[in-house]
């Protein structure tokens, strides 16, 4: 199927010459894709041109028109085709588009944000601050009601981590402890679950990049720490900076807004963004200038 790139501003689009291809049109590129502008479609918004060079058969490079088109409007073109072709292009953008909204796909910048995130969501403190966001103001229900949501929520009860800890001669003492002693990633797992209940998106999303992170803390071999009974801060000043922006993500989380797709605010970490790893711009949104965005695009690796 047709390639999916993501702009360094996380704006999915798709390459005119790609989708003209796809869609099995026979009128040359340079002479069918302006006739789809005319469907009402707005430069630098919808589309932006983004010409390339080619090597010829006979030898040197030429330059060929082509345009960088956003998915919303990829939707439509192929829609207005009304052909078989075009319902099959269409539906797959569609359930791309499930698959982003779900937490299955995630483009460069939110990767380089969840990387973040790991880093301090192995700490006890932080994984506690997002459950107990999670639980006075999501939650609606009594303590009882709570523990039976946990087990559904993340696929097993205390009862089981209880045997899980019996199996290897450990006595059960809470969740957390059982946790660490038996598979301590999987507390990370269950803090960014809960962040990302608490910042409004769904359960499958969080489920979703719950799992990504998880595999991606066991790549970067990230380690857990029980920071809750010591008066000593040993996160790095780098650390630091990430818990404050994430404890800020009810007004202006810089992480965060790499998943929400909202305009950009002036974070209260603004000053130390390069020390955030995220490479973000202040007071851009990601579908704003989209030419200017454009204009690193072939150097994204495509979304299949």
């Amino acid at each position: 199927m047709i390639d999916v790139y993501y702009s360094p501003k996380g704006t999915p689009y798709v390459m005119g010459s790609d989708l003209h291809e796809e869609l099995q049109i026979k009128t040359p590129l340079r002479k069918w894709f302006p006739s789809m502008i005319e469907y009402g479609f707005v430069e630098n918004q919808d589309f932006s041109q983004m010409d390339k060079k080619v090597h010829l058969d006979q030898g040197g490079n030429t330059v060929r028109k082509d345009w960088a088109v956003t998915v919303e409007m990829a939707k439509h073109i192929a829609m207005v085709q009304k052909t078989a072709q075009g319902k099959i292009t269409r539906d797959y953008l569609l359930q791309l588009d499930q698959k982003v909204n779900d937490g299955e796909y995630l483009n460069q910048g939110q990767i380089l944000a969840l990387m973040d995130i790991c880093k301090v969501m192995g700490y006890f403190s932080v994984q506690d601050f997002f459950e107990k966001e999670h639980y006075e103001k999501i939650f609606k229900g009594t303590g009882a009601e709570w523990w039976e949501r946990r087990a559904s929520l993340f696929g097993y009860s205390a009862a089981d981590l209880k045997k899980a800890l019996l199996d290897i001669g450990e006595k059960y003492k809470n969740q957390k402890q059982a946790l660490f002693k038996t598979d301590r990633l999987e507390l990370i797992r269950r803090g960014v679950v809960d962040m990302f209940i608490v910042m409004g998106k769904s359960v499958a999303f969080a489920k979703n990049v719950g799992n990504i992170a998880k595999t991606m803390s066991e790549k970067l071999e990230l380690e857990i720490y029980n920071d809750l009974d010591t008066s000593i801060d040993f996160k790095s000043e780098e650390q630091k900076l990430i818990v404050t922006d994430l404890k800020n993500y009810a007004t202006d989380s810089a992480l965060f807004k790499r998943f929400t797709g909202g305009k950009q605010q002036k974070a209260s970490v603004d000053k130390n963004y390069n020390q955030l790893n995220l490479g973000l711009e202040k007071g851009q949104s990601g579908n704003t200038t989209f030419d200017d965005a454009m204009s690193k695009a072939l150097q994204n690796k495509p979304l299949k």
